[in-house]
C-alpha cells in the first residue's frame, strides 16, 4: 500500500511548481509610495481598463482588414469530368467512345461602388468611439483610486490621533484614580475618567476597522496583498483653478468630457454604417 501511496504522490508534486510568484506583488506597488504610482499600479492591474485597451486592439486590426484592396482571399476550384460511351450504336464507328472535361475556375470578391471606403469611414468611426470609451475607462479609474487613497491617507491620521488620545486618556484615569485612592478627588472622578478611557479606546478600534476597509479596498484595485507595508509619500495637493467661477468652471468641464464626446462618437459610427 505504502508503494501506491507513492506512486500517487509523485505526479502531484511535479505539477505544482516550487517558486510560485503569482502572489507576489509589484515591487513599485508596495512601501512608500506616491499618489502617482499608486495610480499607475491601478491602471495597470484593472481589468475593466485593460478590456477597452484590448477592444481598441482590435477595432485597430477591423480598421487594417478595411484598407485591404481585396475584402477576401481568393479561391480557386477545380473539377473534372469522365463520359465513356457504354454501347455501340453507330454502324461505322471504330469502338466505344470516351472523353474527359476539365475546368478550373478562379474567383476572387473585389469592392464596387465605394464599398472600400465606406468600410474604412465605419471603421474610422468605431475606432474614434472607443478611444473615447478608453479615455472614459482610464479617467473613471483614476478618480476611484484617488479616492481609494485620499480615504486610506486621513484614516491613517485618524488612527493616528485616535492612539494619542486613547494614551492620553489612559494617562488621565492612572493619574484619576491614584489621586482618588490617596483621597485627593472623589471617587466619581477616576469613574469619569474610566469611562472616557474606554469610549476613546472604541474611537480607536472603530477607527482601525475602517482603515482596514479602506486599505483593502485599495490593495485590491492595486493587486497587491493586504498585509503589504503601503506609505504614502508626500502631502496631496488642493487644486488650483486659474477662475473660481461655478458657471464659467462648469462650461470648461462639459468641454472635456469624455463620455460625452464618446457618445457623440457613437453616434456618427452607427450613421456610418
Amino acid at each position: 500500500m505504502k508503494f501506491y501511496l507513492f506512486l500517487l504522490f509523485i505526479p502531484i508534486a511535479g505539477i505544482i511548481p516550487e517558486n510560485s510568484n503569482h502572489d507576489e506583488p509589484h515591487l513599485h506597488c508596495v512601501g512608500n509610495v506616491s499618489l502617482k504610482q499608486i495610480v499607475e499600479c491601478v491602471l495597470d492591474h484593472s481589468p475593466e481598463y485593460k478590456s477597452s485597451r484590448m477592444e481598441l486592439n482590435v477595432i485597430k486590426g477591423k480598421k487594417i482588414a478595411a484598407g485591404y484592396l481585396f475584402p477576401s482571399n481568393p479561391q480557386i476550384s477545380y473539377m473534372q469530368s469522365h463520359r465513356k460511351q457504354t454501347n455501340n450504336t453507330e454502324l461505322f464507328s471504330g469502338g466505344l467512345q470516351s472523353s474527359v472535361n476539365g475546368e478550373i475556375l478562379l474567383s476572387q470578391e473585389i469592392f464596387i461602388g465605394g464599398q472600400r471606403k465606406g468600410r474604412l469611414d465605419v471603421a474610422d468611426s468605431e475606432f474614434a468611439a472607443q478611444v473615447r470609451r478608453v479615455t472614459v475607462m482610464e479617467r473613471e479609474t483614476i478618480f476611484h483610486a484617488l479616492v481609494a487613497t485620499l480615504l486610506y491617507s486621513s484614516l491613517l491620521k485618524e488612527v493616528r490621533l485616535a492612539e494619542e488620545l486613547s494614551e492620553l486618556a489612559k494617562e488621565i484615569f492612572t493619574v484619576a484614580k491614584a489621586r482618588s485612592e490617596k483621597g485627593l478627588s472623589a471617587p466619581i472622578d477616576a469613574d469619569i475618567a474610566e469611562a472616557e478611557s474606554i469610549r476613546m479606546n472604541k474611537l480607536l478600534l472603530i477607527a482601525k476597522r475602517k482603515l482596514d476597509l479602506a486599505k483593502g479596498n485599495l490593495t485590491v484595485m492595486m493587486g497587491i496583498p493586504f498585509y503589504s507595508d503601503l506609505n504614502l509619500i508626500g502631502e496631496p495637493r488642493d487644486p488650483s483653478f486659474q477662475n473660481s467661477d461655478i458657471a464659467i468652471l462648469t462650461e470648461d468641464a462639459l468641454k472635456v468630457r469624455a463620455e460625452i464626446q464618446a457618445r457623440d462618437a457613437d453616434i456618427v459610427a452607427q450613421e456610418s454604417k
